[in-house]
């Protein structure tokens, strides 16, 4: 990514924190939606479950410009989902983008900046 990508990330991304709750929830209720499944994995608490979302998004959107400094935990989270089974051969990819897309991005300049690889 280049640095107007990601200051463009940055920017969309504070426009959701304010409404954190509220964006963490419609995220799992699009997943679960489009993986019925995925519910059973999580528990009942998905106040915190939203809130450990938004908190992990939120520093792996602080650190675009540094992105070497969060790959680690980035790969670690990945591995514990795959060992708790939550993430199968083909995880479900659009749910982030159409929560973010729903909730605030009003043109496609804004939600490609989300799938940029």
């Amino acid at each position: 990514m280049n640095d107007t990508q990601i200051n463009l990330v940055k920017t969309t991304w504070e426009s959701l924190t304010p409404n954190a709750d509220k964006v963490a929830r419609l995220f799992y209720s699009n997943l679960f939606e489009m993986e019925p499944e995925y519910r059973e994995m999580f528990g009942t608490d998905m106040e915190s479950q939203g809130k450990k979302l938004m908190m992990m998004l939120n520093t792996a959107v602080r650190s675009l410009d540094v992105i070497e400094s969060v790959v680690p935990a980035v790969q670690a989270l990945g591995q514990r989902h795959v060992k708790t089974a939550i993430i199968r051969q083909r995880p479900t990819l659009p749910t982030p983008i159409q929560t973010w897309y729903q909730y605030c991005f009003t043109t496609r300049k804004y939600m490609t900046q989300w799938i940029i690889r």
